[in-house]
């Protein structure tokens, strides 16, 4: 596994969306997914549960991601509030 593949790896297993993990790195959702998915490959796994199983059994801790970080503080994923939406009352 190349070193960028490794980092995908580890935002994968923290479960954030390719577009996240794009944004994370500065790169490309369409680069995303073909590390992704020669990840999965060379792990010879076919869903992220699987792959979160790997990573746990091999110790391999998840990234630190500040949109993950600035989720959790808000609540949850689903509950996210974009701050740079504001409504005027």
């Amino acid at each position: 596994m190349t070193p960028r593949e490794f980092d995908v790896f580890r935002f994968v297993i923290l479960g954030l969306l390719n577009k996240q993990i794009a944004a994370e790195l500065h790169t490309a959702e369409k680069t995303i997914k073909v590390h992704r998915g020669r990840v999965m490959q060379k792990l010879r796994v076919t869903s992220v549960p699987e792959l979160v199983r790997i990573s746990q059994r091999a110790g391999v801790a998840p990234a630190q991601s500040g949109i993950r970080l600035r989720s959790l503080a808000n609540g949850g994923i689903g509950n996210h509030v974009d701050e740079s939406v504001r409504l005027s009352a």
